[in-house]
């Protein structure tokens, strides 16, 4: 498992992945920065100003959810090849001669990229968590929730290009398999809000089965965002389907992993 961690810091480096998470770091930080003359420019009194800030809050806090989705869809898009990479002629010889039965190995290479990448994702967003804190919402536990949000949906995505990159040994194809479930969500979310109207109840019975199939991170990460406001929350029902959808996927990953002949 180090080695494998290391493997993927290194590629994480060579592939010059690094620089692009540090790059959107410094653009948001700077912009938190930005902002915070603005307010003092044109806040007036003392105490207008600090309204001001307690009302932008709730801005902040969302941007910054906002932040770590953007970091999530470049974690996702820049691991899409890595296991197509791994399974590469040359490259599957080398990691198939290692000590590790096949399902170890794929496990380990999953936790791997979720790990390295995941940390990378919680530093980045820390970063420009500690400029807005400073600045408007105030540093608190609860932010936990947040970032934890965005780690399962990290971790959701994931599992999808992990399963297309073992079965099309492409990295192409993880892209378009993560880009194809995003664009299920949207259209069964958008069609359900107009089932009734539709009029059909085998078509309401396939919306309703496929929306409940279909991983829901929005509706995680808003979950996030209300545990980080103290909100109250009806149901965790996106949080457990959504994590059974990643944990199938994970497991058909590994089963036709095993069944591959390299």
């Amino acid at each position: 498992m180090r080695g494998l961690i290391q493997h993927t810091i290194s590629e994480l480096f060579d592939r010059k992945l690094v620089y692009a998470f540090a790059l959107v770091t410094l653009v948001a930080v700077l912009l938190v920065l930005f902002s915070t003359t603005i307010d003092i420019s044109f806040g007036g009194e003392e105490q207008d100003l600090g309204d001001l800030s307690q009302a932008m809050g709730d801005t902040f806090l969302k941007g910054l959810s906002m932040f770590l989705s953007f970091l999530v869809f470049l974690a996702v898009m820049g691991t899409a090849g890595l296991i197509p990479t791994m399974l590469s002629p040359g490259q599957s010889d080398y990691f198939l001669s290692k000590p590790l039965s096949r399902t170890r190995l794929m496990l380990s290479k999953f936790c791997s990229i979720f790990s390295v990448y995941g940390a990378v994702i919680v530093v980045c967003g820390a970063v420009v968590w500690l400029a807005m804190s400073v600045s408007y919402l105030g540093f608190s536990g609860a932010i936990f929730y947040l970032f934890l949000s965005h780690l399962i949906s990290l971790f959701i995505w994931l599992s999808i290009t992990a399963l297309a990159g073992v079965m099309s040994n492409s990295s192409a194809m993880s892209i378009m398999a993560a880009f194809t479930v995003w664009v299920l969500k949207v259209v069964v979310s958008s069609a359900r809000a107009f089932e009734d109207v539709l009029g059909s109840k085998l078509l309401k019975f396939f919306l309703d089965a496929l929306y409940q199939i279909l991983p829901k991170t929005d509706q995680i990460e808003t979950i996030g965002e209300r545990l980080t406001s103290d909100l109250f929350i009806a149901s965790y029902s996106a949080v457990w389907t959504s994590l059974l959808f990643a944990v199938v996927l994970l497991f058909l990953t590994v089963v036709t992993f095993n069944r591959r002949s390299y």
